[in-house]
């Protein structure tokens, strides 16, 4: 089944759906995205294979269940309350990282994150040094620092 068609049969599911039952369809249909925006936290660990996660306002604190989720191109972590990025450091394949509206401020980890082309991170207390440190180890990835706390 073709991703796009296998993404909309997933997103037509019914509105009780809980956000497991969507994750076992995603991977019985094959799909690559998931988006679950606002379901809370849950077990990704089946779906290894995903290249587009949308996790925004979870209220997220731990990252460790996205540590083995490699495939991932563009994740989505806006609007939660995480603090440590280290879990995302082996997501090399990351091109669009948005984590913005948390409480993150040390950034060391995502300067391993050299295939990343967008990160949004406006709305955490992040120092000025880690921006600095940022653009320099990250100089052809746009990152928006424009509103801090």
């Amino acid at each position: 089944m073709p991703v796009a068609l296998g993404v909309a049969l997933l997103m037509a599911g019914c509105a009780e759906e809980s956000a497991e039952d969507r994750i076992r369809k995603a991977k019985v249909i094959g799909s690559t995205e998931l988006v679950l925006s606002s379901w809370g936290i849950i077990d990704l660990t089946p779906l290894a294979e995903l290249t587009y996660l949308d996790l925004d306002n979870n209220n997220l604190t731990d990252l460790t269940p996205l540590a083995g989720l490699t495939e991932l191109t563009v994740l989505r972590l806006g609007g939660n309350q995480i603090t440590d990025v280290t879990p995302l450091e082996g997501l090399t394949n990351l091109t669009k990282l948005f984590i913005y509206d948390n409480k993150v401020a040390e950034l060391a980890p995502l300067a391993e994150l050299k295939n990343l082309e967008t990160l949004w991170l406006d709305g955490n207390p992040i120092p000025e040094d880690g921006k600095e440190m940022l653009e320099k180890a990250l100089p052809n990835c746009f990152i928006d620092i424009s509103r801090t706390p």
